[in-house]
């Protein structure tokens, strides 16, 4: 097959990276069988005019009665939250 003519090409590429998040976390053994777990993450970023941030926080309370059998119960918040740059119209 032959084609003359000009050829526009347009091309777009995506990236998505994981961000990193500092964090605290925290196990308890009240008993051999009952531990309360808790962690906390945060990562904040501020470019330019754009800022966001993400926020982590859990806390469970398990049971392990058994070598490799549990139960528990979490409470877990996330929250993420960002602000682009806004844009005046004429």
């Amino acid at each position: 097959m032959k084609a003359t003519g000009l050829v526009n090409v347009d091309e777009s590429e995506t990236f998505t990276a994981p961000l990193p998040t500092f964090g605290l976390r925290a196990d308890f053994a009240i008993t051999p069988e009952w531990f309360l777990r808790s962690s906390f993450e945060i990562f904040y970023l501020e470019i330019k005019e754009f800022t966001g941030h993400i926020y982590e926080s859990k806390v469970a309370l398990e049971y392990c009665p058994w070598k490799h059998l549990g139960f528990g119960l979490a409470f877990d918040v996330f929250s993420s939250l960002s602000h682009p740059p806004a844009y005046k119209l004429c």
